[in-house]
């Protein structure tokens, strides 16, 4: 039992990073230097005072709402491929995995579909249309009953 679980949890672990690190291959992920900044203000004490704290405020804003849209449009290309890839092979996985007649494989591969599912959808579901959003959701909900019917109502009534 410790064997099949195994199994399963490393098939539903690095079949999404397998799909993660192929799209990596050829459309890298541009990596960000994280820099922290921290400052401490004394109160303004004057009307003057608390109108320029709040310029202040507005150009602090402007310029991470900037850098925000900079990585953004950086990430872009990567999250675009990884979705491309990651879904039909994410639905093959668990198509494949429904079938098989290997337990901990077949459940494995149903684990690592959903995950990489997941992940493909994760980066780049805010550039996606609202018809997309329900579309997805509703394909999925659909695999996953398919793939529980399987499962729970043909498997057990087949002797095989």
């Amino acid at each position: 039992m410790i064997r099949h679980f195994a199994i399963i949890f490393c098939i539903g672990i690095f079949y999404p990073m397998l799909i993660h690190f192929a799209v990596n291959a050829y459309q890298p992920l541009p990596k960000f230097e994280q820099v922290v900044v921290a400052s401490a203000r004394l109160a303004p004490t004057t009307p003057e005072g608390w109108k320029a704290w709040e310029e202040e405020d507005r150009a602090a804003e402007k310029r991470r709402d900037e850098r925000l849209a900079a990585i953004d449009e950086a990430t872009r290309p990567f999250y675009r491929d990884l979705i491309l890839v990651a879904t039909p092979l994410g639905i093959a996985a668990v198509l494949i995995g429904s079938f098989l007649g290997f337990v901990a494989v077949g459940r494995g591969l149903m684990l690592g579909g959903f995950v990489s599912l997941a992940n493909g959808y994760s980066g780049y579901w805010p550039h996606l249309d609202g018809w997309v959003h329900y579309s997805s959701l509703l394909m999925v909900f659909c695999l996953a009953g398919f793939v529980g019917y399987r499962e729970f109502m043909v498997k057990p009534n087949n002797p095989t």
